[in-house]
């Protein structure tokens, strides 16, 4: 019985079977990927996990969310290491998860049986799958997709990013989960801070007029959630992709998530369901 399969696009599918993955911003001075070893800036305990974590060789790399019992989508990125992919055997998933270091024992370690990249990125790896599927209970749910065409809500604290990343470039993870609200920027103001880097048909992003109010690296393949423009609806409308090279949150330039919307198709395809799931 399958439990969790891994994609990855850009982002990438996991699974649980099933994780989206996104691919890097191109090289530039302040682009830089949320991964290994940094946290959530400015943010406070988050009260319950409903984010994935996923560990390699027992130790914090990056998030994810659970879209489904079987799927997990997150950011390709994650499962390579110098350019190289990360096999298969050596990546446990954690979901149910809030403090890092300690048995709560709403725990549940899944261990992937596949995992997919999307075509766009260069993740070079064969598909594998889960052997498991996670039990959805009070510790772990799944969170509904943003539909196509539905906007988040530009009310400022209407996202919210989690994750065990660092709190400042470079430094340790967190060994407790956190949340910060933040502000779902347009994509005028987003192009206007990163120029080309930034891709409105596939990015998002996301922070504070004032800035140290951000993800940083270690939350990578997490989720922003935000309530959406029209009803209030919280939706999973990005993936954590990239940010600021010269600190997380530095003011003026805001965090990119992948935007999850664009690749509904291909979510679709690779994991034989049809999102999002109503």
């Amino acid at each position: 019985m399958k439990l969790v399969t891994v994609a990855a696009v850009a982002v990438l599918l996991v699974g649980l079977i099933g994780g989206v993955a996104f691919g890097k911003p191109a090289e530039n001075r302040r682009g830089n990927s949320l991964k290994n070893g940094d946290r959530i800036v400015g943010g406070v305990v988050a009260e319950v996990s409903l984010q994935l974590d996923a560990v390699i060789l027992k130790q914090h790399f990056c998030g994810g969310s659970i879209i489904h019992p079987n799927w997990i989508l997150t950011a390709a990125h994650c499962f390579e290491e110098q350019l190289f992919p990360i096999p298969v055997e050596f990546i446990r998933v954690v979901v149910g998860e809030s403090h890092f270091q300690n048995n709560e024992f709403t725990e549940q370690t899944v261990v992937p049986a596949e995992y997919i990249s999307h075509e766009g990125f260069a993740l070079t790896s064969p598909k594998h799958t889960f052997d498991q599927v996670a039990k959805i209970n009070d510790f772990v749910a799944p969170i509904a997709l943003a539909p196509p065409g539905v906007q988040p809500s530009t009310t400022p604290g209407d996202c919210v990013a989690t994750g065990w990343g660092s709190w400042a470039l470079w430094g340790a993870p967190n060994n407790t989960l956190q949340q910060v609200h933040i502000d779902f920027f347009p994509d005028d103001e987003c192009s206007a801070a990163w120029g080309g880097f930034f891709v409105p048909q596939q990015n998002i992003c996301a922070g504070t007029p004032e800035g140290w109010e951000s993800v940083c690296q270690g939350d990578s393949g997490g989720p922003l959630k935000c309530k959406s423009a029209d009803d209030g609806t919280e939706y999973l409308f990005g993936v954590t992709s990239w940010g600021s090279d010269q600190e997380c949150g530095y003011p003026g330039d805001p965090a990119v998530w992948t935007e999850v919307a664009h690749f509904i198709d291909w979510i679709n395809d690779k994991t034989g369901l049809t999102f999002p799931l109503m």
